[in-house]
Parts: C-alpha cells; structure tokens; sequence
C-alpha cells in the first residue's frame, strides 16, 4: 500500500521495546523492528 503511494521502506537496524495501550503494558512480541516509510520526491 504505502509503495503504491509513492513511499520507499526500509526497518531500522535495531529494536523497538513495545509498549501496548495507555496503561503502558509490555506484551509479546517484546521487541519490535521499525518500519521507516519516506515519500520518494520523483513521485
């Protein structure tokens, strides 16, 4: 979806410590990549 869009993606090299909801508990999966999407300026 976000290609079509005209986005290019990459995930971060490190992790991402999760927290869910806004009683901030962690819940599996504990670590997560990063998607980064950034809108390609040929588009």
């Amino acid at each position: 979806m976000l290609k079509h869009q005209g986005f290019s993606m990459t995930f971060s090299d490190g992790y991402l410590l999760y927290y869910y909801g806004r009683t901030n508990v962690v819940k599996e999966p504990y670590l997560r990549k990063v998607l980064r999407a950034v809108r390609d300026h040929n588009e």
